[in-house]
């Protein structure tokens, strides 16, 4: 559904870009030069306040239909500032607005200097601490020479013919002319415009100077003349705006580019309340998932008034299995995983980690864990605690290192467990099960089949081959269901060596007797 949503939006800010690229024309706000005065004013905070406050006056003449602004401000010599400011006829007055916004900014940034100048692509901005409105040239004039080359002559000569064109025209088309020329698959584009403090005799007396430092840059495939009164651009491609939109139309189009903009800032907001909305939902759930692994641990204290066991901190054995590190990792079952770990006095554990999180399932797991904790045996690995999460829970047994079973279990006393092996193997067949019962304990009938039963399915549990012992699923069933006839068990392995060792301590006994009686 987000996602959806998303998407929506998306596509309608993507086919709003495509009609407003159709709608708005390039501001063109591309820096070409920027020069400050190299004498700071005598008193530069005087400066900036006057510099400051003729900010208003000045944009709004730069959104008004002429798109030019002068203004002048102070009394003395020394502090009084002059500023010039106009945009070139293809943008519109919105257009021309952005472009003001960002020379008046870098023109700023020329104080406390006494003047600067800043021309960019679509408009251009000047202050000085004199009258310089009706300059024409100066020292500061300069040009910009693309870095592309275009070998072919005709190249050039397009664009000779379009500067020309432009010094022609521009004086009398109200100082500005843009022009294009094409040829055998070349093209050549120009504009040009004059300051509108200049008369027309200014002006092209300033475009031919211009059209002569243009020129110069050539074979360059572009090239800008950078003057005191004027400004000429020439290039392989059409980069001045449409000028349909001009003059009358200019209100309808203003109000379209308005609307275009409102519209595509709607769609960005809402585009941003939701993802960011759907960035949220998911950074909440992985929050919440990684305080739920990370130890929201559960007090079992209203579970069980005493417990016979540890209750282990979530920190203490994530500690122990280093983030429960893939290498500690010791194994993993259908219910859960087990990992080895090392407590801080070195103490090694094996730390099982079951899927079960319901507060049910931990009243059942507690019942269980507190007898297992009161059951106390040499061949039980002890259990020492555990931890509960609201995502997992933890048992903390104690580690035995891998090696073989029959010496975990029995160790030097492997032999003593082979000859009571064989005793139970012996009364078995003899059918006297009953003479292992302790005498302290009852012997009823019910009791000795019970015992019969039970020593039954432990041989049957010490069959050589394991596919002729029970699951321990078969065991459960065979001790609880009495009528179920169970298998004859055969003679448990390494019991014969035992007897043979038997039959040899007897014989030796039975030589020894006879020798000294």
């Amino acid at each position: 559904m987000m996602a959806t949503a998303c998407d929506l939006v998306s596509l309608v800010i993507i086919l709003m870009s495509f009609w407003i690229h159709e709608v708005h024309a390039d501001a063109r706000t591309d820096v070409v030069s920027r020069s400050c005065g190299k004498v700071n004013a005598t008193r530069p905070e005087i400066v900036g306040q006057r510099f400051s406050s003729m900010s208003d006056e000045m944009k709004r003449g730069m959104v008004s239909d002429s798109k030019f602004a002068i203004s002048e401000s102070g009394e003395a010599h020394d502090d009084k500032v002059y500023m010039l400011s106009q945009c070139m006829e293809d943008l519109s007055n919105l257009e021309c607005e952005s472009c003001f916004y960002q020379v008046y900014h870098l023109l700023q940034h020329c104080l406390p200097s006494n003047g600067g100048r800043v021309y960019l692509d679509g408009c251009f901005a000047r202050f000085e601490n004199y009258n310089f409105f009706k300059e024409i040239t100066g020292p500061a004039d300069s040009k910009r020479c693309g870095n592309d080359i275009e070998q072919e002559e005709e190249f050039k000569e397009l664009v000779e013919r379009v500067t020309m064109k432009m010094v022609k025209k521009a004086p009398g088309n109200s100082g500005f002319a843009d022009e294009q020329e094409n040829t055998n698959g070349l093209s050549a584009y120009g504009i040009a415009t004059c300051w509108k403090t200049l008369d027309s005799q200014s002006c092209a007396a300033c475009l031919l100077h211009a059209a002569s430092s243009s020129s110069s840059c050539l074979p360059s495939t572009e090239g800008r003349a950078l003057h005191a009164g004027c400004y000429l651009r020439y290039s392989y491609y059409a980069f001045a705006n449409s000028r349909s939109h001009k003059n009358n139309n200019s209100g309808t189009y203003d109000a379209l580019l308005y609307f275009s903009y409102a519209f595509y800032g709607l769609a960005v907001c809402f585009l941003a309340i939701g993802v960011g909305f759907y960035l949220g939902k998911i950074t909440y759930k992985r929050k919440l998932r990684r305080s739920m692994r990370k130890g929201v641990e559960v007090d079992l204290s209203a579970l069980h008034g005493t417990l016979q066991f540890l209750q282990f901190k979530y920190s203490t054995i994530d500690k122990a299995t280093e983030s429960f590190s893939e290498v500690n990792k010791l194994g993993r079952g259908g219910y859960g995983e087990v990992f080895k770990g090392t407590l801080q006095d070195g103490r090694e554990i094996a730390i099982k980690r079951l899927f079960l999180s319901r507060k049910n399932q931990i009243e059942e797991i507690c019942n269980e864990m507190d007898i297992i904790s009161r059951t106390q045996h040499k061949n039980l690995v002890r259990f020492l605690g555990c931890c509960f999460t609201n995502a997992d829970s933890f048992f903390v047994y104690e580690y035995l290192a891998n090696r073989s079973l029959d010496r975990i279990l029995f160790g030097v006393n492997i032999k003593e467990y082979r000859f009571r092996l064989l005793q139970t193997w012996k009364h078995f067949q003899a059918k006297t099960v009953s003479e292992m019962i302790d005498n302290s304990m009852e012997k009823s009938e019910e009791k000795v089949e019970e015992m019969e039963r039970v020593v039954w399915v432990g041989l049957l549990c010490t069959q050589e081959s394991a596919s002729e012992r029970p699951t321990m699923k078969k065991v459960v069933e065979m001790l609880k269901q009495k009528d179920m006839r169970l298998p004859t068990p055969s003679q448990p392995p390494f019991t014969e060596e035992c007897m043979e060792l038997s039959g040899s301590i007897h014989r030796r006994y039975s030589s020894l007797s006879n020798k000294f009686n």
